[in-house]
């Protein structure tokens, strides 16, 4: 998946997730069903891998019906945006689902150093994606 976009489920269309905080929340509000933004930094060490192994793990059917996007922090908007989220530190996958019109956070996912091949963050997000 490209960066800053989100499968909208059902088709083959992608939307650009915004960076602005009110409409990031109401596009990952739009659509039922838990959703999974990898927060990234260009230049971050792993951010590749971590993808890849991502991306790797979804297309095994491991997250189940959870949609996954990515999200570059690369902009003064966006890095305002991954404060709003709590995101102290990248790369780091934040679960959310929409309860009543409010969106969620379902769990917070960063890879540790000492978890080279991510499988302790995919078994987390695997985790989540069953709650």
């Amino acid at each position: 998946m490209s960066d800053e976009e989100i499968k909208v489920e059902g088709s083959d269309e992608t939307e650009a997730l915004s960076c602005d905080v009110t409409k990031y929340r109401e596009q990952l509000c739009a659509e039922p069903g838990l959703k999974a933004i990898t927060f990234v930094g260009k230049d971050f060490p792993g951010t590749e891998g971590y993808l890849n192994a991502l991306a790797e793990a979804d297309g095994k059917g491991f997250f189940g019906e959870m949609t996954l996007g990515v999200l570059p922090v690369d902009s003064e908007e966006c890095d305002h945006l991954a404060e709003a989220e709590g995101v102290e530190e990248l790369p780091r996958t934040v679960v959310y689902d929409c309860k009543e019109g409010r969106l969620v956070k379902v769990g917070v996912v960063s890879p540790s150093q000492d978890d080279t091949e991510y499988r302790q963050a995919i078994e987390r997000l695997i985790d989540l994606s069953e709650e």
